[in-house]
């Protein structure tokens, strides 16, 4: 991944860029996407120090160092994969699912600011990169449920902003358009081979336009070319694990399931839409920021578009949302990070650019 070394904490693996040499400096926790685990941010590395931050890139359960997942969650997930399971408790399973892993997740939140050097001035900054985004919006849904001890205020006291970075539709629970295409759910390919396929069509530069009309479903530009044709095998190696991602797979069922039920949309509304309690409960007050990449593949502007309509209708008829800004990085794929870290760095710390 880095030249960071590994280290345990609970269920997750992380790597870390290091403490600055400051008393007032970000710290950045950032969650991986599907397939592609936090490798794929090293690059953002070399460039903590610069920006008075310490980075901490975490892998997901079932990705490289993490702690698998139980044998009975994925007894749990086979069940719903077979549709031996009835819907209402498939879906009722599924959403159980995604929040014990956001609870691990902030869980590992709580932990980590009291233990580490997390102060206030400098704050804490949590991002999640495309359907690492899910997790984001499953941890808000269900934070004004998980009681508020001391420890758990100085994570609160400690968060200055969630962001969710180039989120596709599906991990924030809208339909897709008309004739969409993904090489994931394409029926004319042999078993497995969609996955195969999925990087290169993932991390394409693409020109759609400003509608949804326009959208190009499938074919990339001629320049730049997919990030992933422009890695070295060892660099592919050190940021891509398909494993979760193949048939079976934990990641793959989520997926494919959980847009089946409606997981994601139900956990993309409780996240947004501010409940009527104490602010400090249910983070009401975070700044929720929505970063989205206009060269990504299809999906990602499409729900930028879907999300945009949805804040413009809350607007007008009066219905009270948490605080969101949107940021657009124009020319931008959805491995921006990668093929320009010090900008799309600068964009989730929310440095000027």
């Amino acid at each position: 991944m880095s030249n960071a070394s590994a280290s345990i904490h609970g269920a997750f693996c992380l790597r870390d860029s290091g403490i600055p040499a400051s008393d007032d400096y970000t710290t950045l926790i950032i969650i991986h996407g599907f397939g592609w685990h936090s490798g794929v941010f090293a690059r953002f590395f070399p460039l903590a120090a610069e920006h008075n931050a310490r980075i901490i890139l975490v892998n997901r359960r079932d990705y490289p160092g993490s702690a698998p997942i139980s044998e009975e969650d994925r007894n749990v997930l086979a069940s719903v994969a077979s549709e031996s399971m009835p819907a209402e408790p498939a879906r009722k399973a599924l959403h159980d699912y995604l929040i014990a892993r956001s609870r691990e997740l902030y869980q590992f939140l709580v932990e980590f600011v009291n233990k580490e050097m997390v102060t206030p001035s400098g704050g804490l900054v949590l991002a999640a990169w495309s359907f690492g985004c899910s997790l984001i919006t499953a941890l808000l849904a269900d934070i004004s449920s998980v009681q508020l001890t001391s420890e758990r205020l100085k994570l609160r006291q400690c968060i200055k902003r969630v962001v969710l970075y180039d989120p596709p539709y599906h991990a924030m629970g809208y339909q897709p358009p008309p004739d969409s295409y993904n090489p994931l759910f394409d029926a004319s390919l042999a078993l497995g081979e969609g996955p195969k396929r999925f990087p290169a069509w993932i991390s394409g530069y693409y020109n759609h336009g400003d509608s949804a009309y326009t959208l190009e479903h499938r074919n990339t530009l001629p320049e730049p070319r997919p990030t992933i044709l422009t890695m070295s095998a060892l660099e592919v190696e050190s940021a891509l694990y398909l494993n979760p991602t193949l048939p079976g797979g934990s990641d793959d069922i989520l997926l494919s399931k959980g847009i089946q039920h409606g997981i994601f949309t139900a956990l993309r509304e409780q996240a947004l839409y501010v409940k009527d309690n104490s602010e400090h409960q249910n983070w009401s007050d975070v700044e929720l920021s929505y970063i989205w990449c206009d060269h990504s593949v299809w999906e990602m502007p499409w729900c930028t578009w879907a999300f945009q309509a949805e804040l413009d209708e809350a607007k007008r008829i009066g219905r009270v949302i948490r605080k969101v800004t949107m940021t657009r990085l124009r020319g931008a794929n959805h491995f921006y990070h990668w093929d320009m870290p010090e900008l799309a760095l600068r964009a989730i710390l929310s440095t000027p650019i």
